[in-house]
């Protein structure tokens, strides 16, 4: 059933995987906003993009949603880039992934 139907069980279809691991790769969605404050406090949001494994989306506003997959694991690292005064920055985090929760919610207030 895993193999007709892995949407209904939060699972994505990768032939490959499966065959050396016996199970297929897990589907996550990371909700959340990005902050990117001054030393002032104003928000500076400008050219960011938030990556997940090979998975990336930029943000048009300071929400994203970002679907992802990964093995079973119970944490994955969040990198965001953004531009501070014509420089590119990175920020990275790691965030844990409790009781199986395949909807991640997340704030990000990075301070520039």
């Amino acid at each position: 059933m895993i193999i007709l139907f892995p949407s209904c069980f939060n699972k994505v279809p990768v032939l490959s995987y499966y065959i050396i691991e016996e199970e297929l790769p897990i589907t996550y969605t990371l909700n959340g906003e990005v902050k990117v404050l001054d030393k002032d406090g104003n928000i500076i949001n400008k050219n960011i993009e938030v990556f997940v494994g090979g998975y990336s989306t930029f943000l048009e506003s300071e929400h994203f949603n970002l679907i992802f997959s990964a093995p079973t694991t119970d944490e994955v690292y969040v990198v965001i880039r953004y531009e501070v005064n014509g420089n590119m920055d990175e920020f990275t985090e790691c965030l844990e992934i409790k009781n199986n929760n395949h909807s991640i919610t997340k704030e990000f207030i990075i301070y520039a």
